[in-house]
C-alpha cells in the first residue's frame, strides 16, 4: 500500500486494484484514475438542492425502481484535485452538456450521509447507499449538491464511492 500512496502524491497513475479482507470475507474492487494529481470517477450523479425539493412523483419512482439510479438530475464525470472539484457530463432533465467547478476554499462543509433535505426515503437502498451533500458559497450565495459517486450496482444492491470520496476530501480539505 506504501507503494501506491508514493504513486498517488505524483499524480502519474491509473489503477484498478482488489483488496480482499479476511475478517469478515469481503471483497472491494476499487478504480481510481490520478492524471496529473487530478482524481477522477466516472458513472457519477449530481443533484442540486431545489433539485431534491422540487422533485415530481415519476422522479420518486425511478428513484425505487431498482433498474434504475437514485434521485439525481445530473449524470457525469466527478474529479477534484488539490484545489478544486468539478462535475463535467449531461443535465439528463434539459439534455444538454453541464459543468461545474467549486473551489476547494469555497467548501463550507461536506457531510455522508442523509439529511433533512435528502431524506431516506428519497433512496430505495438507503441503509447503504448514502448521498454526499457539499455546501458552498458561490458569489455570495450559498449553494448545495448531493453526489453519488461512481454509481453502481454490487450483487444487485445500489452504491457509490461517496464514503471514499468523503474521507478523501475531508483529509485534503484539512490542509
Amino acid at each position: 500500500m506504501e507503494d501506491l500512496y508514493h504513486w498517488r502524491a505524483q499524480g502519474f497513475y491509473s489503477l484498478k486494484f482488489r483488496i480482499n479482507n479476511v475478517r469478515n470475507d469481503k471483497v472491494w474492487d476499487f478504480t481510481k484514475i490520478w492524471v496529473m494529481n487530478r482524481m477522477r470517477w466516472e458513472n457519477s450523479l449530481m443533484s442540486y438542492e431545489e433539485d431534491i425539493k422540487n422533485r415530481g412523483f415519476g422522479d420518486w419512482v425511478k428513484a425505487h425502481t431498482s433498474g434504475f439510479k437514485p434521485l439525481h438530475r445530473y449524470e457525469g464525470i466527478f474529479e477534484f484535485t488539490e484545489e478544486e472539484i468539478t462535475f463535467g457530463g449531461m443535465d439528463t432533465r434539459l439534455v444538454k452538456e453541464f459543468h461545474l467547478e467549486i473551489p476547494l476554499r469555497e467548501i463550507l462543509d461536506i457531510y455522508y450521509g442523509f439529511d433533512e433535505v435528502f431524506k431516506g426515503r428519497e433512496e430505495r437502498a438507503w441503509p447503504w447507499n448514502k448521498p454526499l451533500r457539499i455546501k458552498y458559497k458561490i458569489n455570495d450565495e450559498v449553494k448545495t449538491i448531493y453526489l453519488f459517486v461512481h454509481f453502481y450496482h454490487k450483487k444487485w444492491i445500489r452504491t457509490s464511492d461517496n464514503k471514499e470520496v468523503y474521507e478523501e476530501l475531508k483529509e485534503i480539505l484539512r490542509k
